[in-house]
């Protein structure tokens, strides 16, 4: 879809904040016709905080971070790669969309990325909030065995990420689904392609983080 084709879904205000959680398609389409660039990277360098604390917080509840290392990775490398991510998988986006011979202007793809993150910030809390609830609750022999994975009650905390993000899936593919003109099963398909090409080398540097942090843990001395 170009640019000038956007579709009109509603002539009335739009409060984009409150809309993309029930609207998504109507908040969106405010969004692109009236605040393009407004918040676009201050959304973005949210998100990357946010990643951040979700990649950072086991080590930080499992050792004793030095508080200013945390701050420069929190406020620093954190804006810095919701940026890189977002720029990224707004790319990514178009360019799976381009398959099929068409194109969307980057412009529009990158507010899209950066308003439909916010759910996704919210299942980062959920997931965050119950785990570091669970790790605070049990006596202190317990509380590496959560981050391990190896704790039954921390799938209390999964589940309570799990649904907020499967709900963030469905926002961001509504939100796909006006700006590419798809049905809902190809915009889920796009959102699969950008995600995976996206994250899935960043997922691979976690996983072998945390093998060796788990290496760690039970090694000698615990």
């Amino acid at each position: 879809m170009q640019e000038e084709s956007v579709p009109p879904l509603s002539s009335r205000k739009v409060n984009p904040w409150v809309s993309i959680w029930t609207q998504p398609r109507i908040a969106l389409d405010y969004v692109l016709r009236h605040q393009r660039e407004e918040y676009l990277h201050r959304l973005l360098m949210a998100h990357g905080i946010f990643f951040m604390l979700l990649v950072r917080v086991p080590d930080w509840l499992t050792s004793q971070p030095d508080p200013v290392g945390v701050m420069i990775q929190l406020f620093l490398v954190g804006p810095v790669l919701g940026i890189t991510l977002g720029y990224v998988q707004a790319a990514l986006l178009g360019w799976a969309y381009s398959w099929g011979g068409m194109t969307v202007d980057a412009k529009l793809i990158r507010p899209l990325v950066a308003w439909t993150g916010m759910p996704f910030m919210l299942s980062i809390v959920c997931f965050l909030v119950a785990y570091a609830a669970l790790h605070f609750s049990l006596p202190q022999e317990f509380q590496f065995e959560i981050w391990l994975g190896r704790h039954p009650s921390g799938r209390l905390a999964i589940a309570a990420g799990l649904l907020p993000a499967l709900y963030a899936i469905w926002i961001r593919a509504r939100a796909i689904s006006l700006l590419f003109s798809v049905g809902m099963v190809k915009a889920l398909a796009l959102w699969l392609v950008g995600f995976l090409a996206t994250y899935v080398p960043f997922f691979l540097m976690v996983f072998l983080y945390f093998s060796i942090f788990y290496v760690t843990i039970i090694g000698p001395g615990r």
